[in-house]
């Protein structure tokens, strides 16, 4: 349960980088800046390159440049700040990343980069913005995918071990991020807005958060449990389609999607599942039971 907290918090939380050196290095897919001497900018780019073949292999599409901009913390804790840049001649895309310096490529902290890029590759492919997405459970599948392999065997785990307490693939498809409407994910974004305006130091953000989070450890944990299964089942019934329909159909449910075809109108016109989502979890969960 603790650990559940501790892997929030550092989610949430923007560290102040220390100070240190920028090196640069900018391939076709992606440029990189970072303060940290070790993973070098070169082979932080080489490691990103799987995640923007992947994408472009399952979607048929080039995904855009992205640059990324890493900073070192002391305490090695990681966080995203993504947004659209227009600089002429450079990439359009940009995503702040924080590491411990030393920080292993085949670690957590860069399986969730490759998670956040695929974010950005796949809200311009479905021409979409914003907090909240139609579809919700459909972008996070993607961007699970796009994972390093030991997190998408533990998603696979976990699923397996819940999969009486998964989400009815109905209610799936229709609802919201649940960690986008956690209360800390909402005070956290309100603490940055009065950084932005200079109202408060890092400091006491960082002060608020870790206090908010001591106090609601329960609260959180409970939670942190739920969520984990939204992002599991989520990225398994994605893998299942992808599986058992195909790239072909990935594509063509993604269009209908950004037309506002729902999803239960979509799983009614396949052949295998004339009945509806509730034919398809009965399919999927039958694959999940049996998939090693």
């Amino acid at each position: 349960m603790k650990g559940l907290v501790v892997c929030l918090i550092a989610a949430l939380l923007r560290l102040m980088a220390g100070d240190g050196t920028c090196a640069d290095m900018k391939t076709s897919h992606f440029r990189v800046v970072s303060t940290a001497k070790t993973p070098s900018p070169e082979a932080i780019a080489s490691d990103l390159e799987p995640t923007w073949r992947t994408f472009e292999e399952l979607f048929g599409v080039d995904p855009p440049a992205v640059e990324v901009v890493i900073s070192v913390t002391a305490g090695g804790g990681s966080s995203a700040d993504a947004g659209t840049e227009s600089a002429a001649g450079g990439a359009s895309h940009r995503i702040a990343w924080t590491i411990a310096e030393g920080e292993p490529l085949d670690g957590q902290r860069f399986s969730d980069l490759s998670h956040e890029i695929a974010h950005i590759y796949f809200l311009e492919y479905m021409h979409e913005g914003g907090l909240h997405q139609p579809n919700a459970w459909l972008h996070e599948a993607v961007a699970c995918h796009h994972e390093k392999e030991p997190s998408r065997r533990n998603r696979a785990q976990w699923i397996r071990d819940r999969l009486g307490e998964r989400i009815p693939l109905a209610t799936l498809f229709t609802m919201r991020n649940p960690v986008k409407e956690s209360p800390m994910v909402e005070l956290t974004v309100q603490l940055h807005e009065k950084l932005a305006r200079g109202e408060i130091s890092v400091d006491e953000l960082n002060r608020q958060v870790s206090a908010y989070a001591s106090s609601h450890a329960d609260e959180l944990s409970r939670h942190g449990i739920q969520n984990m299964t939204y992002y599991a089942e989520s990225v398994s019934l994605f893998e299942f389609l992808l599986e058992t329909e195909g790239k072909a159909f990935i594509r063509e449910m993604c269009r209908a999607l950004a037309r506002g075809t729902s999803m239960d109108a979509i799983v009614r016109q396949r052949k295998a599942y004339p009945n509806g989502p509730s034919e398809l979890e009965e399919a999927w969960a039958k694959w999940v039971r049996t998939h090693a």
